[in-house]
């Protein structure tokens, strides 16, 4: 985090290698039908709170809460706790907002135009521990809510 944030050359590095990543990624899955969807990780969420503030809240930002919201999901489903908290540190070090304020119904209305829904069923990709990631299909609106409830300001 200190490195992204001082050394120039280390930013530019790690911005890099991250592009070189994801586009191994995406050559590899250039359909989305496989690994290239765990870069979905945060998005559901992010993009539904990027509609609903008209864009004001920008994509990184956007997707940082969806990530904080997801690893709340994951925990409640077994996951690693302290991977939220590293999660948190992290997000939090980079100086990412942890808490936005939000209308719920039209988050949840975004969601439900995600690129990600198939025959009505929304995809969400849960980590569950570092490096592991699992693909559900059936997260429930109370899991929604609680997750929602993570990244709500208190």
């Amino acid at each position: 985090a200190d490195a992204l944030r001082r050394d120039e050359a280390s930013r530019y590095a790690i911005i890099e290698r991250s592009a070189r990543l994801k586009l191994a990624v995406c050559a590899r899955d250039p359909l989305e039908t496989g690994e290239r969807r765990t870069l979905n990780l945060g998005h559901t969420i992010g993009h539904a709170l990027e509609i609903e503030s008209g864009y004001r809240l920008k994509h990184g930002a956007a997707v940082a809460l969806g990530m904080r919201a997801v690893m709340a999901l994951a925990v409640r489903r077994g996951a690693d706790a302290a991977g939220g908290r590293r999660l948190d540190d992290l997000l939090g070090s980079l100086g990412y907002r942890l808490h936005h304020g939000f209308d719920d119904a039209s988050v949840r209305t975004a969601m439900l135009r995600d690129k990600k829904r198939q025959h009505g069923r929304q995809r969400w990709i849960l980590p569950m521990e570092i490096g592991r990631v699992i693909e559900v299909t059936d997260v429930t609106d109370r899991e929604i809510g609680a997750a929602l409830d993570v990244i709500r300001p208190r």
